[in-house]
C-alpha cells in the first residue's frame, strides 16, 4: 500500500512539474483571412483586398485577366462580365476570393406603353447617370429625372448616358391614341377611375375595352429584386408584407404544389408582387348621362381553386353551395356544403384583391354574389365577342377570344388543369364556369384551347377567372357636399398649417388626428417615397412630423413638392405606433391639393389605408 500510495504521489509530482514548464495555451493565434471573400463589381469598378494579419509578403493573383485584374497591392479592376477567383498567397497558403463582374444596365431595355399611362421611371444599375434623351419627343418624352411618358402612338429611342460617356438603349413602342371613357369614381377611399377602349389583339375589328381594378399577387419576384428587406421582413398571418409602398405575397412549398412554374427559393418559399387586375369590360349599360354598370372579366387566370374543397358526396353539384362561391365573395360557413369559414381577411379571393371601397361598388347579381365566374350563356354571347360556337370547326378561330392566360401565382395552386396552348405566346389553361351540366352532374369549364367543356374532379384545383359588375359615376356628377364637421375639421387645419408655418406646393398633402397615435403620411411619386425616414427627397418634402416622442394635442403632418414630374402617385397612412389599443381605428382627416383644388377625406385608419392615386 505505502509503495503504491509513493508511486502516485510521484505521477501527481511529475505532472505538476510538466505543467510548469508547460503552461496550457488558452487562446489561438489570430487567424488571417481576406476582408472580402465574395465580390460583386461592375466594369470599370475597382475595390482593394486586404489580407488580415498576414506578416510578410503576399502574393496576388487572377485566374482570369479578362474577367478581373489584381494588382501587386491587391486593387482588383473588373473587366468584363464573368466570375473569376483572385487568389492571396503567403507563406505557401491561400486565401481565395470570387468575383463576379457585371455589366452596367438598365432596367428596362424595351418599353411598351400606351397613351394615358403612368410614367416610367429609368433606372442604370452599376453607373450614374448624366443625361436623357429621346429621339421623338411626340411619341415619347423623357424628364430630367428619366420619366418615360407615352405621347402619341409610334416608336422611339430613348438614350442614357452615364457619367464615363457609355450611352444605353431603351426602345419605346406607344399604342396608337385611344378613344376613352373618363369615368369617375365616387367613394371613401380611391377617387378616380379611368379606362381606354383599346383593341384586342386576338379579335379582328373588335373594340375591347379594359380597365384596372383592384390588385392580386401575380409575377413572382426573384434573383436581385428579392431583397434583404423582402426576405427579412415581418410577414403578417397572411403571408403579406409591404416594402417602399409594394406589397408582397409569399407561398410556402408543399408537396401538393406540383404543377407550379416558378422557383422556389431556398428557404422553402416563392415570393410574388401585388399588381393591378386588368378586366375586360364586356358590356357597359348605362343610365342616363352620369351613370354606367360595367360588367367586368378578368383578363388572366389569376388564382386557381375547386369547385368544392376538398371531396363532398352529394346528389347534384350545386352553385349556390359550392366553395369557390364562398372563396370568391368571403362567405362564413353556413354558405357553403362544406362548412368552411372564408371571412376572415385575407380568407378569401375578394378581401385579397379589393378594398372595401371597390367592394361598395360592386353590384350583386341574381343570386346575390359580388363576385361570380362567367356562365355558358356569357361564354356564348356574340355581343361580348365570344363565339356562339362551343366547338368544332366552325368559329374556330372566333373561340380562341375564350381563351385565358395565367399568372405565374395561379400556377401554386392549379394541378387540375393543362397548359398545352398559348394566348399570344403564354401557356392558356382550363378554367371553371359557374354554371354545371346538370343532366350529366359535372362541372363546366372552358378548356385551354376555348372550347366548352367538361370539368372531371370537384375538387382539382381548376384556373378562376372571376366576373363582376362595377357602378361608376361619369366625370359630370359632382360628390357629395361633405359634413359640416369636416369643414371644422378643415379650418382647424388650417390654424395649426399656419402657426406651424408649413410649405406649400404643387402637390401639397397635410393630415391631422386627434389621438395619441403616431400616424405616418406617405406619398409615393414617380421618382421616390416621402415619408418619415426620407423626409427631403429630390421630389418633396416632409416637414412636420408630430407625435413621434412628444406628445400634443391635434398632431398634423405636411408634405409638399414644388415641382412635380409627370407619372403615378398615391397618398396613404399608415399607423406607426398604436397608443391607443382600445380603439379599433384612428380616424384622420387628410386633404391634397394638386395646382390649387383640394380633396378632403374623413377616414377611419386600422393598420394602413391608401387614400388616392392619381397621375399628374
Amino acid at each position: 500500500m505505502k509503495r503504491y500510495f509513493k508511486s502516485i504521489m510521484g505521477l501527481v509530482l511529475a505532472l505538476a512539474v510538466v505543467l510548469s514548464v508547460c503552461p496550457v495555451r488558452t487562446q489561438a493565434a489570430s487567424a488571417i483571412k481576406l476582408n472580402k471573400t465574395k465580390l460583386t463589381m461592375y466594369v470599370g469598378d475597382t475595390y482593394t483586398l486586404k489580407l488580415k494579419k498576414a506578416k510578410g509578403t503576399v502574393t496576388w493573383t487572377s485566374a482570369d485577366e479578362d474577367v478581373a485584374t489584381v494588382s501587386s497591392k491587391g486593387v482588383v479592376k473588373a473587366v468584363g462580365k464573368g466570375t473569376v477567383k483572385i487568389n492571396a498567397s503567403c507563406k505557401n497558403k491561400n486565401y481565395k476570393c470570387t468575383v463576379t463582374v457585371k455589366e452596367a444596365g438598365l432596367n428596362y431595355t424595351e418599353l411598351n406603353m400606351t397613351v394615358g399611362d403612368p410614367g416610367v421611371t429609368l433606372k442604370l444599375e452599376g453607373g450614374k447617370i448624366d443625361t436623357f434623351e429621346s429621339d421623338n419627343e411626340e411619341v415619347a418624352s423623357v424628364s430630367g429625372k428619366g420619366v418615360v411618358k407615352a405621347v402619341r402612338g409610334g416608336t422611339a429611342t430613348i438614350t442614357v448616358t452615364d457619367k464615363k460617356d457609355n450611352e444605353y438603349y431603351v426602345k419605346v413602342t406607344v399604342d396608337e391614341d385611344r378613344e376613352a371613357y373618363k369615368m369617375t369614381v365616387i367613394y371613401e377611399d380611391e377617387s378616380t377611375l379611368d379606362f381606354d377602349i383599346g383593341r384586342d389583339p386576338i379579335y379582328t375589328g373588335k373594340d375591347i375595352a379594359y380597365v384596372t381594378l383592384g390588385s392580386y399577387p401575380q409575377s413572382q419576384v426573384t434573383g436581385d429584386e428579392l431583397t434583404k428587406e423582402i426576405l427579412r421582413g415581418k410577414w403578417d398571418d397572411n403571408d403579406d408584407l409591404i416594402v417602399n409602398s409594394v406589397k408582397y405575397h409569399r407561398v410556402k412549398k408543399e408537396s401538393k404544389y406540383h404543377n407550379y412554374q416558378g422557383t422556389w427559393e431556398d428557404d422553402g418559399f416563392a415570393y410574388f408582387k401585388y399588381e393591378p387586375i386588368k378586366w375586360r369590360v364586356l358590356d357597359v349599360e348605362t343610365k342616363g348621362s352620369s351613370k354606367a354598370n360595367l360588367l367586368l372579366l378578368s383578363e388572366d387566370l389569376i388564382d386557381a381553386f375547386p369547385y368544392y374543397e376538398q371531396y363532398v358526396s352529394i346528389p347534384k353539384y350545386s352553385w349556390a353551395d359550392s366553395s369557390v362561391r364562398s372563396w370568391l365573395n368571403g362567405y362564413g360557413e353556413d354558405e357553403n356544403v362544406r362548412g368552411i369559414d372564408y371571412s376572415e381577411q385575407g380568407q378569401s379571393f375578394s378581401s385579397v384583391a379589393f378594398t372595401s371601397g371597390v367592394m361598395d361598388m360592386l353590384k350583386t347579381d341574381e343570386d346575390g354574389d359580388k363576385v361570380s365566374l362567367p356562365t355558358t350563356s356569357i361564354l356564348l354571347d356574340t355581343s361580348y365577342g365570344f363565339s356562339a360556337f362551343e366547338r368544332g370547326d366552325e368559329g374556330s378561330y372566333e373561340k380562341s377570344g375564350r381563351m385565358a392566360a395565367f399568372s405565374v401565382y395561379a400556377t401554386v395552386d392549379c394541378r387540375g388543369f393543362y397548359s398545352g396552348a398559348k394566348v399570344n405566346g403564354r401557356s392558356a389553361a382550363y378554367y371553371l364556369q359557374k354554371d354545371v351540366d346538370e343532366k350529366y352532374n359535372r362541372l363546366n369549364a372552358v378548356a385551354d384551347t376555348g372550347v366548352l367543356t367538361t370539368a372531371s374532379g370537384q375538387y382539382q384545383y381548376y384556373a378562376i377567372r372571376p366576373l363582376i359588375t362595377v357602378s361608376l359615376s361619369a366625370t359630370d356628377e359632382e360628390p357629395e357636399t361633405p359634413p359640416a364637421t369636416i369643414s371644422e375639421e378643415e379650418a382647424l387645419l388650417d390654424s395649426i398649417l399656419e402657426d406651424a408655418g408649413a410649405g406649400e406646393g404643387k402637390i401639397t398633402v397635410s393630415m391631422l388626428w386627434h389621438t395619441n397615435d403616431d400616424m405616418d403620411l406617405h406619398l409615393v411619386t414617380p421618382s421616390d417615397h416621402i415619408y418619415y425616414a426620407n423626409k427631403n427627397t429630390a421630389s418633396g418634402i416632409l416637414d412636420i412630423d408630430r407625435q413621434v416622442t412628444s406628445l400634443v394635442a391635434n398632431p398634423i403632418e405636411n408634405i409638399y413638392v414644388d415641382d412635380p414630374v409627370s407619372g403615378a402617385y398615391e397618398v396613404y397612412v399608415v399607423n406607426y405606433r398604436d397608443r391607443t389599443p382600445l380603439d379599433a381605428t384612428t380616424k384622420v382627416i387628410v386633404r391634397v391639393t394638386i395646382d390649387g383644388e383640394s380633396q378632403l377625406f374623413n377616414v377611419d385608419v386600422a393598420d394602413r389605408l391608401s387614400i388616392l392615386k392619381f397621375n399628374y
